[in-house]
């Protein structure tokens, strides 16, 4: 739990520095040139001129030494059927 606390008190206490860490956890396709921009509080901007493709970040970029496990795995809360998506073909590869 104190670990927990320590990591959201980092985010907090220094969101720059937390949050340009973690967007270097994944793959973007325009890099960001400011983490936060505050111009009109309490409104942000995040990762101002970034862009970033949720798909290949979920998926795709998994590829190469995860392609035997699942991509998607489903579970209806109406009736219960449990789905999974493994083919390499449907994911783009």
């Amino acid at each position: 739990m104190r670990e927990a606390q320590a990591f959201y008190q980092r985010s907090i206490c220094d969101p720059d520095g937390f949050w340009g860490e973690q967007a270097q956890l994944i793959d973007w396709q325009v890099p960001y040139t400011r983490v936060l921009e505050q111009p009109d509080p309490p409104f942000r901007q995040w990762f101002v001129g970034g862009e970033t493709h949720l798909c290949h970040n979920a998926v795709n970029r998994h590829l190469a030494t995860r392609a035997e496990q699942p991509a998607l795995i489903t579970l209806s809360s109406e009736t219960g059927d449990l789905s999974t998506l493994d083919d390499p073909k449907a994911v783009g590869r």
